[in-house]
């Protein structure tokens, strides 16, 4: 073997380090860490339909991946199962101390794309909704909010015309019946979507409801009507608007084992 040949196998078996390293990071599906903290978790219900808020930590290993498109499904112990997509995010920007007091200020933002990287975790509050109670809800609102706009008469009158109107009382029932909280456990699965391949660690998770939070979440019911008059009659000049102040439900989140 001559020495060019020999300088020639030290010059290419330089170059295998880095030639392992491109094909590792091609191929190697970075393992997505989800920790879910139980401090501000919520449930609730509202005029969006029943509505599960979750602050999330992700990390990955390896390689960073471009999320989207989160969700959670909801299982209850005796077998329905209910599918919530993210509606928005929101993570504290700034702190401001003065004396003893501490304030927080937070970004509300649409669902979007996520970095989750490696080097830093990425810490949000994520909001999460029911796209099947939308679909339902939306033409039954849009029907009578458009008969609303057509009632004429006098203030009073137009008021009451319409809360005595089926359209009224259909809007009052499909929002009620979709009211599916119920006491006892519920298993919840995290799950996300990425244009890169990836594996997923600790996404599932499970609370309990009980019968005292099921009945405090119902007195929605009062306040979700009174948010729907508020639209309704908000250009009527003797209508007083309602303070909508909606009942929530901490939840302690447990890891499944």
């Amino acid at each position: 073997m001559q020495p060019a040949d020999i300088a020639a196998y030290i010059g290419a078996a330089a170059w295998l380090p880095q030639i392992g390293s491109w094909i590792y990071n091609k191929y190697a599906k970075p393992n997505i860490l989800i920790n879910a903290s139980g401090v501000g978790a919520e449930v609730g219900y509202s005029t969006f339909g029943p509505i599960v808020n979750c602050p999330f930590g992700f990390a990955a290993s390896r390689k960073s991946i471009v999320a989207r498109d989160f969700s959670v499904t909801l299982t209850h112990e005796q077998g329905d199962s209910h599918k919530l997509v993210c509606v928005g995010t929101r993570e504290g920007q700034s702190e401001l101390l003065s004396g003893n007091n501490r304030s927080v200020f937070f970004a509300d933002a649409p669902p979007t794309l996520v970095q989750i990287g490696s080097q830093a975790i990425v810490d949000k509050l994520f909001r999460f909704q029911e796209q099947l109670f939308k679909e339902r809800r939306d033409p039954v609102w849009y029907d009578l909010r458009d008969m609303a706009e057509s009632v004429s008469g006098a203030n009073v009158n137009k008021i009451q015309m319409v809360r005595n109107s089926p359209q009224y009382a259909k809007l009052r029932r499909t929002t009620e019946l979709a009211f599916w909280w119920k006491p006892g456990r519920y298993e919840m699965v995290v799950d996300f979507k990425s244009d890169d391949a990836f594996v997923s660690s600790h996404s599932n998770y499970h609370f309990t409801l009980d019968e005292f939070t099921i009945e405090r979440l119902k007195k929605n019911f009062t306040v979700v009507q009174g948010d729907f008059d508020n639209q309704l009659f908000s250009n009527i000049a003797s209508y007083k608007q309602v303070k909508t102040d909606f009942y929530w439900a901490n939840i302690a989140l447990i890891r499944a084992t």
